[in-house]
C-alpha cells in the first residue's frame, strides 16, 4: 500500500514538474515541493522501517525542509 501511494505521488510531482518546465508559470511550484516532500517521507518510513536510520533521519529532514519552503510560498505569495 505504502509502495503503491509513493508511486502516484511521485508521479504527481513529475507531472506538475513538467508542466513547471512546458510552461512559464511557476505557480504549481509549491504543490510539487509539498508532495514532493510527502514522497520523501514515505521514503524515510520505509528507510527506518529497514533499519537504515542514519538515512531515514536525513529524509525526515530534507522533507521537512520542503514542508517549510512549500507552506510559505503558498502562504505569503
Amino acid at each position: 500500500m505504502l509502495k503503491i501511494i509513493r508511486i502516484i505521488l511521485s508521479i504527481m510531482v513529475v507531472a506538475i514538474g513538467i508542466y513547471g518546465i512546458i510552461t512559464p508559470n511557476s505557480n504549481a511550484l509549491p504543490y510539487e515541493m509539498f508532495f514532493l516532500g510527502i514522497v520523501i517521507v514515505l521514503w524515510s518510513i520505509s528507510e527506518l522501517r529497514q533499519n537504515r536510520k542514519k538515512v531515514g533521519i536525513i529524509y525526515i529532514l530534507v522533507s521537512v525542509l520542503l514542508f517549510y519552503d512549500a507552506i510559505q510560498n503558498i502562504l505569503f505569495r
